[in-house]
């Protein structure tokens, strides 16, 4: 498995709409910057067919090291959790039906031919 980084979306920007290297780089970057400074203003993001960017804030509490067995107070802080929309979703959902028909389909091919 692959793991999509800014600098494969950089190449395949400058492949698909013959931008330069330098201006796909500047159009990612800048892509991440604004959403980073809207979170950090403690705006949601929200990016259509894609998702959200939400804020949580989490209450400071009593945490146990399970290694040592320790507790420690953690501070108060907010973190950012991605939902997904509902598009996304749709087509995650589709493309698991898809691949469970075709695991059905293969485990059914193998089992015809074991019975000729």
């Amino acid at each position: 498995m692959h793991t999509l980084t800014k600098a494969d979306i950089t190449s395949t920007l400058s492949t698909l709409h013959d931008f330069s290297k330098e201006e796909s780089q500047s159009l990612v970057e800048d892509f991440f910057d604004i959403i980073s400074q809207r979170l950090a203003q403690g705006e949601e993001v929200k990016l259509s067919g894609f998702g959200r960017f939400v804020l949580h804030k989490k209450r400071a509490r009593l945490a146990r090291n399970p290694k040592t067995g320790e507790s420690a107070w953690v501070t108060a802080r907010t973190v950012v959790s991605y939902l997904p929309s509902v598009t996304l979703k749709a087509k995650f959902e589709m493309l698991a039906q898809l691949s469970q028909q075709a695991a059905v389909s293969a485990a059914g091919a193998g089992l015809s031919a074991r019975e000729e």
